[in-house]
Order: C-alpha cells, then sequence, then structure tokens
C-alpha cells in the first residue's frame, strides 16, 4: 500500500468547446454593458491560461479597479449561465470588493481605463434587478442610496455597530 497522494485526473483533451467559450464572452461582455463599464468590453477568454481579456487587453494587466470589476463580472456571468441552463451551481456568488476601488474619474480623456461615476450604481442595480442567485458582497464602500433602500445592508465594524460579522463574537451564546 502506498502513502504517495492520488495523482490527479488529466486534464480534458478535448477542451472546452468553442460554441461554449464563445456563449460566455457573450454573457461576460453583456455584464460589463449592463454595469456601464467604459469601452466596447469585447472579451476574450483563453482556456488554456484560464484567462479573460477584455478591448484585447489581458486582465492582469489592468489596474486593480478593472481587474476587480472582471473577476466580478466573470463570478456574475458564470452563475446567471449556469442558473439559465440548469447546470450546477450552488445558488450564490460572493464578491470580494468589487468597486472598492473606482472612484469618480479626474480626467478621463487622459486615463480612459478610469470609470465613469455611475458604474457603481450600476453594478449594484444590475444585481438588484438581474440576480444570479444570492449576492453576498464584502465591501468597504457604502452602496448608493437607491440601493440601500432595496437591498439588505449589513455594517459591520467593531465601533457602535449592531453586528461585529456574520457570526455572533465567540463570548456571545448561539441563544442570544
Amino acid at each position: 500500500m502506498s502513502n504517495a497522494p492520488p495523482v490527479p485526473p488529466p486534464a480534458r483533451p478535448d477542451g472546452i468547446p468553442a460554441a461554449d467559450i464563445t456563449d460566455f464572452e457573450h454573457a461576460i461582455h453583456q455584464t460589463l454593458q449592463a454595469w456601464d463599464v467604459p469601452g466596447e468590453n469585447r472579451v476574450n477568454y483563453n482556456p488554456t491560461t484560464a484567462e479573460i481579456a477584455v478591448d484585447g487587453r489581458p486582465r492582469g494587466s489592468r489596474g486593480q479597479g478593472m481587474r476587480s470589476i472582471i473577476h466580478a463580472a466573470f463570478a456574475v456571468s458564470l452563475a446567471r449561465r449556469n442558473k439559465s441552463r440548469g447546470l450546477i451551481h450552488p445558488g450564490f456568488v460572493v464578491l470580494d470588493s468589487p468597486v472598492v476601488t473606482y472612484r469618480q474619474p479626474d480626467n478621463r480623456e487622459a486615463d480612459p481605463e478610469l470609470m465613469t461615476h455611475d458604474v457603481v450604481e450600476h453594478f449594484y442595480r444590475d444585481l438588484l434587478d438581474n440576480p444570479p442567485g444570492q449576492v453576498i458582497i464584502i465591501e468597504n464602500g457604502t452602496p448608493p442610496a437607491i440601493i440601500t433602500e432595496r437591498a439588505k445592508v449589513h455594517a459591520f465594524n467593531a465601533d457602535g455597530s449592531e453586528r461585529l460579522g456574520f457570526f455572533p463574537p465567540q463570548d456571545q451564546t448561539a441563544t442570544d
């Protein structure tokens, strides 16, 4: 009997069907458009590297804000696509700081990578109007007022907040 760890199965030799890749690229494009992300938002997915390029630029070559929004669009689009096709998905998406790095641009002509001031509002509105299931967003910024009227928002902090986090502090019992 060997103590060696099991060898993982080899990758699929045939890869992902081209029609599925094209369909998924289109789904991400639609999500970026719904969020009002500047640009044409042409999406290319490379199954060899598992990386996305938008408008010819790889996600990794972008600034933190654009990398975050592309990552969020990937996760949301995957959930929507699987849900619409009856494919396996856990039914929820967790996004960590997807729009915290966005700030109103000072000079959009000099840096077209900067987001328009309403990307954050479009992001939240789209998730409320077309949810891919349960969406949990962990964000350091406060959502726009129009969103907080419709969404369940919990502010977590240690100074005077009604909640310190998802779980009660360790010194509280489950009956509190």
